[in-house]
């Protein structure tokens, strides 16, 4: 999906990011979390996102 980010040098941002969460009911207090944030030169990774809902997580990874 997208959202919208920080302007960037006064232009509206679109920030694109992949989102899943385990499948089934929701746990008292909700899943537990990632955000997967890369480093330089990388983009949101939907592999990381399919790692960690395996996990039973909820988690996302944005294009920063």
């Amino acid at each position: 999906f997208f959202y919208e980010g920080a302007n960037y040098k006064g232009t509206p941002n679109r920030v694109f990011a992949y989102y899943a969460a385990t499948e089934g009911k929701v746990p008292v207090g909700g899943w537990p979390a990632v955000v997967s944030a890369h480093g330089g030169c990388g983009t949101a990774y939907p592999e990381w996102v399919r790692s960690w809902i395996k996990k039973g997580d909820a988690a996302i990874a944005m294009d920063l």
